[in-house]
């Protein structure tokens, strides 16, 4: 199984709101992936040694061969610099031992990366503008949102 494959993440008739993944705007259909193979996910802490961060960096680095159009809209390949920054966080997560849970091209331009953390969901959306967010959620659903400088994203695992 590879990482990337394609999912229809609402069902028909439901749509993303722009608090579900950060603070823009998600159309509701977008390419996900799962990092199923060999991974062990908790939702108390995602600490694996078996994920492929290799192959996971290069999947992410694929995202700029992404066709204009892929997500059946106007979305298109992910900039040299939302590839690179996501690569940095893949890097600090493997240092850390820290599992990520989902990688995702989004509609809305950026790749966001998902795991779990004492208790706590981390996503991080690395957009082609260059904007960072990393967004905490507690367990009972209450959101913050940090815009965090390239240069600072390993400070904040």
């Amino acid at each position: 199984m590879s990482i990337f494959e394609v999912v229809i993440t609402y069902p028909a008739g439901l749509s993303a709101t722009p608090t579900d993944y950060g603070p823009r705007s998600i159309p509701s259909q977008i390419l996900e992936s799962w990092i199923e193979k060999g991974s062990i996910t908790d939702t108390a802490a995602s600490r694996s040694t078996f994920v492929d961060f290799g192959a996971l960096r290069q999947r992410i680095r694929d995202t700029a061969g992404l066709p204009p159009g892929w997500d059946s809209g106007i979305a298109g390949p992910m900039s040299t610099e939302a590839i690179q920054n996501a690569i940095s966080l893949v890097n600090a997560l493997e240092s850390a031992r820290i599992s990520p849970s989902k990688v995702i091209p989004t509609c809305d331009d950026s790749i966001l990366i998902r795991y779990h953390l004492h208790n706590q969901t981390i996503e991080w959306e690395f957009f082609c503008d260059g904007d960072n967010v990393r967004v905490q959620i507690e367990p009972d659903g209450t959101k913050s949102y940090s815009e965090v400088r390239a240069d600072q994203i390993g400070d904040y695992i």
